[in-house]
């Protein structure tokens, strides 16, 4: 139980990173800061690479890393 409790909670953080409290998106069309294109662009080229050696745990782990950042830019 104690593993369907972290994703749930992982899946509401991107949730709350993408939507307000009424599900309603929050996005807008700007362009990104450096800050938050170098996020993206690492936890691309680290999924990339875990997924080429199959270790899909790592690539879990860097999504879960990806939202926290990009919560705190």
């Amino acid at each position: 139980m104690n593993g369907i409790d972290g994703v749930y909670k992982f899946l509401k953080k991107v949730w709350a990173l993408c939507c307000d409290e009424h599900g309603l998106l929050k996005l807008e069309d700007v362009t990104p800061s450096p800050a938050e294109l170098k996020i993206i662009h690492t936890c691309i080229k680290k999924v990339h690479n875990d997924i080429a050696t199959m270790s899909l745990n790592t690539c879990v782990s860097n999504f879960m890393i990806t939202v926290n950042s990009l919560k705190e830019v």
